[in-house]
């Protein structure tokens, strides 16, 4: 019996060894009530970058493949193995989550733009990534939301962003609206311009828990820095929109706002 039982494990390992179409092949979870899946199940529960092409050395050009990746991903979750991912602008679709290792999964730009851009999509999460930038002009953004409905920014680091780490916006619709958006527990360090912006039709949003230090420094507007804006988009705009309203800003670390006129930890205009 003994004979037969190695011999018989010694001819499904030849079997199983051979199998290419990951359809076939099951697997079970660890615990009580877990079911059994095919393979080609469970690793279709989240896209990775790599599995696009990805290079992930900071000087390859991942902008393709990392869009081939979002695109793929929609409606699920696109994960980001350690490595530094040199993009310019990438766009999400909705209903998706992107997320990391923790600071060892980089997303860096050269570029004066959006790095991440949400628009007029509903229920995009990004957690344990991490945004680099090269201290560019203003205009270069880690992530912007504009038109999106619900959605969160969570447990990121933000490093040498020449603009805005996170900005949350209307899409120039005076009808549309960014909306329940949780931007928490983020470290945010050398940005140029504001740590996390909301402005203009921007409702129920959340920004707590983050540390935010060294604003106005690292390539934006030279005498303007700060920690959190507010701003109805009444001063110095061209277009009209509803004022943001019911947004909760609560146990946040702002230090070292360094610009030398309009500076300060939490700006509240219009």
């Amino acid at each position: 019996a003994g004979t037969f039982a190695t011999d018989l494990a010694a001819v499904k390992w030849k079997v199983f060894s051979r199998i290419t179409d990951a359809s076939l092949a099951t697997y079970t979870a660890a615990g009580t009530g877990a079911v059994e899946r095919t393979i080609e199940a469970v690793l279709r529960d989240s896209v990775s970058v790599k599995d696009f092409g990805t290079v992930g050395d900071g000087t390859t050009n991942d902008t393709v493949a990392v869009q081939a990746a979002f695109d793929a991903a929609a409606g699920g979750a696109c994960y980001f193995p350690s490595g530094t991912y040199l993009v310019t602008t990438i766009n999400a679709s909705a209903n998706t989550l992107f997320f990391g290792d923790g600071p060892s999964s980089i997303l860096k730009t050269t570029s004066n733009q959006y790095l991440f851009s949400a628009k007029n999509v509903a229920n995009i999460h990004m957690r344990n990534l991490k945004f680099l930038g090269d201290s560019g002009g203003a205009a270069q953004y880690a992530v912007s939301l504009e038109g999106v409905a619900g959605g969160a920014v969570t447990d990121c680091t933000f490093l040498n962003i020449g603009g805005r780490c996170v900005r949350m916006a209307w899409d120039g619709d005076a009808s549309v609206s960014t909306e329940r958006i949780v931007v928490s527990r983020n470290i945010m360090e050398n940005t140029g311009d504001v740590g996390v912006f909301a402005k203009t039709s921007v409702y129920d949003c959340v920004i707590s828990n983050n540390i935010i230090d060294t604003v106005g420094s690292a390539g934006g507007t030279a005498n303007y820095g700060n920690g959190i804006t507010i701003d109805d988009g009444s001063s110095g705009d061209s277009f009209s929109a509803a004022p943001s309203k019911r947004i909760i800003v609560a146990n946040n670390v702002i230090k070292n706002i360094v610009g030398t006129s309009i500076s300060r930890g939490i700006n509240i205009s219009g």
